[in-house]
């Protein structure tokens, strides 16, 4: 079975975010649930596409969130926010139920800023890190933008930074040094 809203307008290419942002899911719940997106043509009949994922039941308590976004496929009219459940299984009194008390449904805008992104480029990267530390902002940095930025960062280029990293002028000459031991040890060697 399913369970979904009205269908609101949607564009082909548009990002959309559906939300479950009270749920109550209790114990010993038994069954399959999806939620996501689908996407109709302009007859809301004609099922183009969808974007469903698993809603997490191994998690139980009151006031749980879950959200999940797509694109709407080429063609699309209209979008469908959608809850499937199946298998679902109650053979006694003890087991649990899953509660939606409430859903969103919105659509992404691409021009929104992006957080950690403090030189407005569109992206998270060391360049945002250096306006952070050098303060170069109209309003001052705090230690919850650096935090921000971190999260957002992908840690790729720090890893490859770190591989290609320069080394010490110390650490030149202990590899040197060390070198030049190994072959006069082994010139000795051989010689005798």
């Amino acid at each position: 079975g399913g369970i979904f809203q009205k269908s609101v307008l949607g564009t082909a290419g548009s990002e959309y975010e559906f939300s479950l942002t009270d749920v109550r899911i209790e114990a010993n719940v038994n069954g399959d649930f999806l939620f996501g997106l689908e996407y109709y043509a302009a007859d809301d009949i004609t099922k183009l596409g969808e974007s469903l994922v698993a809603l997490d039941t191994s998690v139980t308590g009151d006031g749980l969130s879950f959200t999940t976004s797509g694109t709407a496929v080429a063609g699309t009219k209209y979008v469908r926010p959608i809850v499937l459940f199946d298998n679902v299984l109650t053979t006694s009194v003890t087991d649990g139920d899953v509660f939606i008390f409430d859903a969103s449904l919105v659509e992404v805008d691409p021009n929104a800023p992006v957080d950690g992104d403090f030189d407005g480029d569109g992206d998270v990267d060391g360049r945002d890190f250096l306006r952070w530390q050098r303060g170069q902002s109209p309003d001052p940095f705090s230690p919850t933008d650096l935090a921000t930025w971190q999260t957002e960062y992908n840690s790729g280029p720090l890893v490859a930074a770190h591989l290609n990293a320069v080394p010490e002028p110390g650490s030149l000459l202990l590899a040197s040094t060390a070198l030049g031991w190994i072959i006069g040890t082994r010139r000795r060697f051989i010689g005798k």
